[in-house]
């Protein structure tokens, strides 16, 4: 499995599944990838445990890239999540 460690900016990853890291004091992330479409079914979790608790909040298709929000920051620990892109 490809692993794409990244931070809270706009980033580029080119595998349909991985990880990407939410750094701390963001909250949000979005991952360019040509293997997505806005009709991409897109799976994904928090794989660590976060100094700050939150959840995923949502995971949103665009055209060659998806955002990664969460419900805030995810405090020094940083968020790892795991994505699954299916077209």
């Amino acid at each position: 499995c490809h692993v794409a460690t990244l931070d809270r900016t706009a980033s580029t990853v080119t595998t349909p599944a991985g990880i990407v890291r939410v750094q701390s004091g963001g909250a949000t992330l979005t991952v360019t990838c040509s293997f997505v479409s806005a009709t991409s079914l897109i799976y994904a979790t928090i794989r660590n445990s976060t100094s700050n608790s939150v959840t995923l909040k949502s995971v949103v298709p665009g055209s060659g890239s998806f955002v990664v929000t969460l419900t805030g920051d995810p405090g020094a620990s940083h968020a790892d999540i795991a994505y699954l892109i299916l077209n």
